[in-house]
C-alpha cells in the first residue's frame, strides 16, 4: 500500500476562511453580531460556531479499496451542519472514485465519480449532512476507490462544520 501526501496543510483559519466568514456576515440580518474567536480554533458568529479544516496538497493512494483520511475535524456535542468538498482523480475511466465523511463508525455522506479524463481531471465532489452528536466526535473526509489496484488522488479537501443547536 502506497500513500503519498505532499505539503499537507491543516489549520483552523486562513485567508479563505476569513472570506467565508466575511460572506456569512454579509448575509446576516442582525448587524450587531460580531465575529470573535471561540477559543477552540473555530469562529463564533452570534450563537453559531463555525469550525473548518482543509488539506489542499495532492495525495494519492493505491494498494486496496480501503478509505484513506485526507483531513479531519473534531467537534463537540450538539447539532451540526457539515459541508465538505474535494477534487478527485484516478487512473482508470471505468472505476468509481469516492470521497465521504465518516465519524469513526458510520459513513455520514458519500460522493462518487467515474473519471472521464484520466490525466489530472480532478472533478469536484461535495456534500452536506446534518448530525446530532452527544459528545466530542472526529469527522474525517476520506477518499478511496472501488478497485484497489487503481490509483486514487485527492486535493483541495475542505470540511466546514456549523453548530446550529
Amino acid at each position: 500500500m502506497a500513500h503519498h501526501d505532499e505539503h499537507a496543510s491543516s489549520h483552523s483559519k486562513d485567508a479563505a476562511d476569513e472570506v467565508f466568514v466575511e460572506n456569512l456576515g454579509a448575509i446576516a440580518t442582525d448587524t450587531s453580531l460580531l465575529l470573535k474567536p471561540d477559543g477552540s480554533g473555530g469562529t463564533t458568529f452570534g450563537n453559531m460556531t463555525v469550525q473548518s479544516n482543509e488539506s489542499v496538497a495532492q495525495s494519492t493512494y493505491t494498494g486496496d479499496n480501503s478509505y484513506q483520511t485526507k483531513t479531519s475535524l473534531t467537534i463537540g456535542a450538539g447539532t451540526w451542519l457539515i459541508f465538505w468538498d474535494a477534487q478527485l482523480s484516478g487512473n482508470d475511466t471505468s472505476t468509481e472514485y469516492r470521497a465521504r465523511i465518516y465519524d469513526g463508525s458510520d459513513q455520514l455522506d458519500l460522493a462518487q465519480v467515474v473519471i472521464n479524463v484520466v490525466t489530472d481531471d480532478y472533478p469536484k465532489v461535495s456534500g452536506s449532512k446534518k448530525v446530532v452528536l452527544t459528545g466530542s466526535t472526529t469527522i474525517s473526509l476520506q477518499y478511496g476507490t472501488t478497485d484497489g489496484s487503481k490509483i486514487v488522488g485527492i486535493k483541495n479537501a475542505h470540511i466546514h462544520a456549523w453548530k446550529v443547536a
